[in-house]
């Protein structure tokens, strides 16, 4: 299929990216074998976190394809004229900024030059910057869902922190949501990332996206309405998907996870975006900072900050804990002895059942990084947007003690 869709889009010869773990799957292998006579280039798997170095070897490797072919003349043969990716929101993020580099900075690439580029969430675009024209296609194989907006998160290996990148160009031209490909990545990966949805994890996925339809949901700023219905809707596909995928395998579950994600991201992505919160806030430095994968933040975070959350948003969090009662999903978390009616403990204990980490402790993460945790937790926009106010160090040491 892919092929004939490049063809509808007047491309021939695109770069790809693929993840490491698909391409090490026998299937993958198989795909990666038959790709590669309509790809010019390919590299396997990024960094965690999207590192700038992988964004620039991306970026020279696809300009090196570009550059021969124009003195060779054999444009229609070896010019990349597209990146195609097969993986996460690593890769997705990685690309993204790959493709803005190439309009605004040229080769070499230096890591410093590409702080002038950096455009955050909520930012009028610098008016220097030159919008990525380069198409992007991406075979979403996680559920982070990075791949519907505009937005990247990169890793700045020197100094430890992500940097936000938001221009326009930077949405792909095309995604394809395939199941039985999607159903070749590793279940632990598919399942976290499940539970936090977006900007970047080639290795988590289905607690991701779940994430993100918790958090907009009980959003208390004031939003377009229309918008919780999205969140409902991809909780109601989502929660009792993921367990499917836990359990059976099928690609029907997986299907469903899949437009559970996108649902989660409309919200997000919106004209007028839904904000999120301290989840997001947080799970953002526990992996920049801390090296924790993205949908693993959200298995040890989004329950705790729900529950901290619960004095200011109780009616909004009660349509969570309608969706897991509708879906039978509470009564499966029962017959395991979970006797929770909130949200925050429904989904703690929906964690633990998908067997997937739930606490600080679990990642490593002990009291004694808690006060640099909380420092640069604090610095992240959405902590200013979560629905409680967070004061300061001492409020966000109470949303860890209860993640502990």
């Amino acid at each position: 299929m892919l092929p004939e869709i490049l063809r509808t889009l007047n491309l021939h010869s695109p770069y790809l990216v693929i993840s490491k773990s698909l391409a090490a799957s026998n299937e993958g292998k198989q795909y990666l074998e038959f790709l590669s006579q309509f790809v010019v280039g390919i590299k396997k798997g990024v960094g965690q976190n999207s590192p700038y170095e992988d964004a620039i070897e991306i970026a020279e490797q696809v300009r090196s394809t570009q550059y021969t072919a124009i003195k060779t003349y054999e444009t229609h043969c070896n010019s990349a004229d597209s990146i195609l990716t097969l993986g996460g929101g690593s890769i997705t993020d990685a690309c993204k900024l790959s493709a803005l580099l190439l309009e605004n900075l040229s080769s070499p690439i230096k890591r410093e030059d590409i702080s002038a580029l950096v455009n955050p969430l909520n930012s009028k675009p610098p008016s220097h910057v030159k919008p990525p024209t380069l198409p992007l296609i991406f075979v979403p194989t996680t559920l982070s869902a990075g791949e519907y907006h505009s937005h990247a998160g990169c890793l700045d290996c020197e100094v430890g922190t992500k940097k936000q990148f938001n221009y326009p160009g930077m949405t792909p031209r095309w995604i394809i949501c395939d199941a039985k490909l999607a159903s070749l990545t590793p279940e632990w990966v598919w399942l976290s990332t499940g539970i936090f949805p977006t900007h970047s994890s080639n290795r988590i996925s289905g607690l991701r996206a779940v994430d993100h339809a918790c958090e907009s949901l009980c959003q208390t700023i004031p939003h377009d309405e229309k918008y919780d219905t999205y969140s409902v809707d991809a909780l109601t596909l989502l929660i009792p998907g993921l367990l499917a995928v836990k359990q059976s395998q099928s690609l029907e579950a997986y299907s469903n996870c899949q437009k559970g994600a996108w649902n989660a991201m409309k919200p997000v992505i919106a004209p007028k975006p839904v904000q999120l919160g301290a989840s997001h806030a947080i799970g953002h430095k526990l992996g920049g900072v801390f090296g924790v994968d993205h949908g693993i933040t959200s298995c040890v975070m989004l329950p705790a900050v729900m529950q901290w959350n619960l004095s200011v948003n109780g009616e909004r969090q009660k349509r969570i804990v309608k969706v897991f009662e509708e879906t039978g999903v509470a009564d499966v978390l029962k017959k395991e002895g979970v006797e929770e009616n909130t949200a925050g403990g429904l989904l703690k204990g929906y964690i633990k059942l998908l067997g997937m980490p739930g606490s600080l402790t679990e990642v490593d993460v002990r009291r004694e990084k808690w006060e640099k945790l909380a420092k640069e937790s604090l610095t992240d926009p959405w902590t200013k947007r979560n629905p409680r106010k967070i004061n300061g160090i001492e409020d966000m040491f109470e949303i860890f003690e209860l993640a502990e």
